[in-house]
């Protein structure tokens, strides 16, 4: 089981409740961590999402980065940064084998993404193209289904006397840290919170299945058209990685597209060569979403759509690569601004897609 998925998002949920989501500032978030992952080992989703396809064998620990073609040219001596659910990027290293896995294939179906996985990317393979966007629903898709298994544990956890929330509570006040009036009350609001989104997963995992078999009977008649994509080079060499499904809400002027976030982008990053290709695909159906975005994207300069992307990244995507040592040579000022970025929970309406002029790619 990937257990990162896991303490990421207890991070978000207790971060809501109002505590500090880092536990390398206060103990209290270390002993919670613990007392949680050795809960999680069992809740695991592992399930072959090209079941239909029938024949499957043993589920695999499948890469949603290809291992062989890219984690292996960014990483050093097996090692590289893995940015999974917004961790900070000097809290990840990760050996290559075991980033961006999920259990999410089997052997055999994993197969099928062959043409990405040992051929270099040809621009405008449309079968490719359709795999890459695939590879990043099945992630997303498997992760959606752990989320699930957490949140119905969680619900869980908060009735009993020793919840995670009383523990951080109780480690604190051995610490004599502050303690807010009333925070006691916010076990029960816990509760209400965690109901309501796992309501809201609940009907996310209903437009994934519908998502689901419509990718997946697209992937066996070979219909991959029904994906568009938009290529972008930029001169990184061997610098990032990205394989996510990002809901954008806004444009660069901050007009707002995609309000409700349920429309999909699909975003894959490829190193390759001397060059970075930057892949932005989303369902032919909805391109009337994303034209207006692609069209002011397409107006700037390589530079500059690094730029746009490395904001992409930063707000919206959750499952990125970068060399060991991407991030020595930055100062504290802009680490500090990238964990800003990362762990913001909100999307506001009319704010500009742009808010960083940090570069990911250089």
């Amino acid at each position: 089981m990937k257990e990162e998925h896991f303490s990421a998002l207890f991070d978000q949920m207790i971060d809501e409740n109002g505590y500090r989501n880092n536990a390398n500032k206060h103990p209290a978030m270390g002993v919670i961590k613990n007392r949680v992952l050795s809960k999680l080992k069992k809740l695991s989703h592992a399930d072959c999402i090209l079941s239909s396809f029938g024949d499957c064998n043993e589920i695999i620990n499948a890469h949603s980065i290809q291992n062989n073609r890219i984690l292996d040219k960014l990483s050093v001596n097996g090692k590289l940064i893995w940015w999974d659910n917004h961790s900070l990027a000097d809290d990840n290293i990760e050996g290559r084998n075991k980033a961006t896995t999920f259990k999410g294939f089997c052997k055999k179906h994993d197969e099928i993404f062959n043409p990405i996985e040992h051929k270099e990317y040809i621009v405008g393979d449309k079968e490719q193209e359709f795999l890459f966007v695939y590879r990043a629903f099945a992630k997303e898709y498997n992760f959606i289904y752990e989320t699930q298994k957490f949140l119905e544990w969680y619900d869980e956890e908060l009735k009993e006397d020793s919840t995670a929330i009383e523990l951080y509570q109780n480690v604190m006040m051995k610490n004599r840290a502050s303690i807010e009036p009333g925070r006691a009350d916010r076990q029960e609001i816990g509760r209400l919170r965690n109901k309501i989104r796992l309501a809201d997963i609940n009907k996310s995992i209903q437009k994934f299945e519908h998502m689901k078999a419509g990718l997946t009977a697209n992937l066996s008649q070979g219909k991959y058209n029904k994906i568009e994509t938009h290529v972008f080079e930029s001169n990184a060499i061997n610098s990032i990685a990205c394989s996510s499904m990002p809901y954008i809400m806004t444009d660069l002027e901050g007009n707002s597209f995609n309000r409700q976030l349920n429309i999909p982008a699909f975003l894959t990053v490829v190193p390759q060569g001397n060059k970075t290709f930057i892949l932005f695909s989303y369902f032919k159906k909805n391109k009337y979403f994303f034209e207006k975005l692609v069209k002011q994207i397409e107006a700037h300069s390589v530079e500059e759509i690094e730029v746009i992307f490395s904001n992409i990244i930063m707000k919206y995507c959750q499952n990125s690569v970068f060399p060991p040592d991407k991030f020595d040579n930055f100062n504290e000022k802009t680490m500090r601004e990238i964990e800003w970025i990362t762990s913001r929970r909100t999307q506001y309406p009319n704010e500009k897609l742009v808010i960083s002029k940090i570069n990911l790619f250089s």
